[in-house]
């Protein structure tokens, strides 16, 4: 029977170190390029795959990291979150890890009902967990915390004081687009927003609505529950047609504000004369538009690379007390506003 080559095997075939063959296999940045070519051939040539369970018996970790995102999420996947997640698997193959990324929800007995990535961590085939779409009451985030296993909230936790997480700063963010607004002396403002039940979206309108009350004679309306850009188009199409407000804030993010243009200009309004438009998340579909959009920017790199160095470290031991991390917002004002 033929061997089954192992590192060293493909080291020796290559003429370099285990070291330098790891780094190929997790596709890490700094090789060689003509280096890692030598090594992919001898890989392929050799049908060499790397064995996980001998690599946890050796190191008792996995090098493994699970992403879980909302099972409603995935419906109404946002540019912004792509971009982010593409980021992060990026950041993670430089540290020699993988990501999985896995539907899971908040409520009673996810753990049970989608449990890809939570049946890799109970068996030990992943060594820890970021967490997207967290809810004030949630399952999950239990699950980890009562398990001991190693992860980091992407969001802000509002029920338990141990957990590390990294967020925007999503009151102050609603806070600088609200003044931004009545900087620009708008009266009648409608704020269309994401899912109600995430504190994310309720901070940022919190903050909205903290920005207003510092004037007089400002009204506004909330437009919740926002997850396409068609139903933004019809949600600002109705209001501007029942009646019209002197600007929207489009906190679901920029990709939605594009239907609000489409609404605006429907009905013979212009940009920003008649109706101003603020977005969010600062995506490059925002500077392509007419006129170009003005916008809240939350740093997908910072926001990666916090999130990655935060779990990282208390998987592998570097630190022991909790840490929470917030990511400034920036306005970036363009034409629209």
């Amino acid at each position: 029977m033929k061997k089954k080559l192992n590192i060293h095997d493909i080291a020796k075939l290559a003429g370099v170190s285990t070291k330098t063959v790891s780094r190929v296999i997790n596709n890490a940045e700094n090789v060689k390029d003509d280096t890692r070519e030598k090594v992919l051939k001898v890989i392929n040539e050799h049908n060499y795959h790397v064995n996980i369970m001998a690599k946890w018996m050796r190191h008792k970790k996995t090098h493994i990291i699970i992403i879980f995102v909302g099972i409603d999420s995935l419906e109404h996947w946002s540019e912004w979150r792509s971009l982010l997640i593409q980021k992060m698997i990026k950041e993670s193959q430089s540290r020699n890890y993988r990501i999985i990324v896995s539907a899971s929800a908040a409520e009673k007995d996810s753990v049970i009902s989608y449990n890809d990535g939570f049946n890799l961590l109970k068996s030990g085939m992943a060594d820890g967990a970021i967490m997207f779409d967290s809810q004030p009451e949630d399952i999950r985030i239990n699950y980890l915390r009562d398990k001991k296993i190693p992860f980091v909230v992407f969001g802000k936790d509002v029920r338990y004081t141990d957990t590390t997480f990294v967020d925007l700063d999503n009151y102050q963010a609603g806070l600088l687009g609200g003044q931004h607004l009545m900087d620009k002396k708008n009266k009648k403002i409608c704020i269309l927003s994401g899912n109600d039940r995430y504190t994310v979206y309720q901070e940022r309108i919190h903050g909205c609505i903290d920005a207003f009350r510092k004037h007089e004679d400002v009204h506004y309306i909330i437009r919740p529950n926002i997850f396409t850009t068609e139903q933004a188009y019809q949600a600002a199409a109705e209001v501007i047609k029942n009646d019209r407000p002197d600007a929207f804030f489009v906190l679901c993010g920029d990709t939605k504000a594009a239907g609000v243009y489409h609404a605006v200009y429907e009905n013979h309004c212009k940009v920003p004369d008649d109706i101003s438009i603020l977005g969010f998340n600062n995506m490059a579909l925002g500077q392509f538009l007419y006129p170009p959009l003005s916008t809240i920017d939350q740093s997908i790199n910072e926001f990666s690379l916090q999130a990655l160095t935060l779990l990282l470290d208390i998987i592998e031991g570097k630190v022991n007390e909790t840490k929470r991390v917030y990511i400034k917002p920036k306005l970036i004002e363009r034409q629209s506003t």
